[in-house]
């Protein structure tokens, strides 16, 4: 899809802004969300990196926010003891962050688009290292597009930078296979399966076994978000996880397939809603389901 395209779309998604901009309304901002607005006012500050996650580089050579840089979300990831999609090292994080133009000081703001929607795995990943200058652009691209705001073909001028990473990583908020062994047997903590019911029951799924880990609660990582994919309200998601006993005073586990989505529930429970003790089990299904001494289990709770 060239640039011409991406701006025939506005006709289209410009009947969309106003509902739009309703939805993702100041009551789901808590410092993680940036508006449209704020950031078409603020891209061209010296300290601020736009970073573009979608998976195609040809949407990004096609169209992108200006002074944006493309990241490939699966740059973030790699094989770990021989379990595929696990983040990647701090210190290679870091490398790339650097070559971005980024170092621990640099406000990031991260979007992706409705049909990929994964920046909330770099928001995950920048959590982890400590980073706290960072955002998430209320609405994506869809909501860029359908406000009419401004498009380039245009790389950013971008000088790398050394990434100085703390002394002390935010290890709480990453989950390993040991932890979520421990959290099976633990009363105190709780297990959130946010993939699919289909492949939460065992009826779907591509990894070596189907089913989910016992004691697995299951919500849809969908289930938090509006249908333009910006959250839903915040008080609405609270009674809902409280409904199904996901908890503020319990340590909770998040999994999916291979952690990517599971980065949206993260950001739900972690950002919006204030739950102290949230980690992602990057993992998730896809490390699992490998082993064949852990157990499996299809039954739904």
């Amino acid at each position: 899809m060239n640039i011409n395209t991406y701006i025939r779309r506005l006709a289209v998604l410009g009947l969309l802004a106003a509902g739009i901009a309703h939805a993702a309304g100041a009551g789901q901002a808590d410092g993680l969300f940036v508006e449209p607005e704020w950031l078409q006012t603020n891209t061209a500050q010296p300290n601020l990196r736009v970073i573009d996650l979608r998976y195609g580089i040809e949407e990004y050579w096609q169209a992108h926010l200006p002074n944006a840089v493309h990241l490939y979300p699966d740059v973030l990831t790699l094989a770990d003891g021989g379990a595929p999609s696990m983040l990647m090292p701090p210190t290679i994080l870091a490398q790339i962050l650097g070559r971005m133009g980024i170092d621990e000081n640099t406000m990031v703001v991260a979007y992706s688009e409705t049909a990929d929607s994964l920046s909330p795995y770099l928001t995950w990943a920048l959590d982890y290292l400590g980073h706290k200058r960072q955002a998430l652009l209320t609405g994506g691209l869809d909501r860029w597009l359908a406000e009419g705001r401004p498009l380039t073909q245009d790389f950013p001028a971008v000088s790398a930078k050394a990434y100085h990473l703390p002394a002390k990583l935010n290890e709480s908020v990453r989950a390993t296979l040991a932890q979520v062994r421990a959290a099976v047997r633990d009363k105190n903590a709780l297990i959130l399966d946010v993939r699919s019911p289909a492949a939460y029951n065992g009826k779907a799924g591509s990894t070596k076994r189907r089913g989910h880990i016992p004691g697995a609660i299951n919500r849809p990582w969908l289930k938090d978000l509006n249908p333009d994919y910006t959250w839903r309200d915040p008080a609405e998601l609270r009674k809902e996880y409280e409904q199904l006993g996901v908890t503020p005073d319990k340590s909770i586990i998040i999994y999916c397939n291979k952690g990517y989505r599971s980065t949206h529930t993260y950001v739900t429970l972690k950002h919006l809603l204030g739950y102290p003790r949230v980690a992602v089990f990057d993992g998730s299904m896809s490390e699992w389901s490998n082993i064949d001494s852990l157990p499996i289990d299809t039954d739904s709770h």
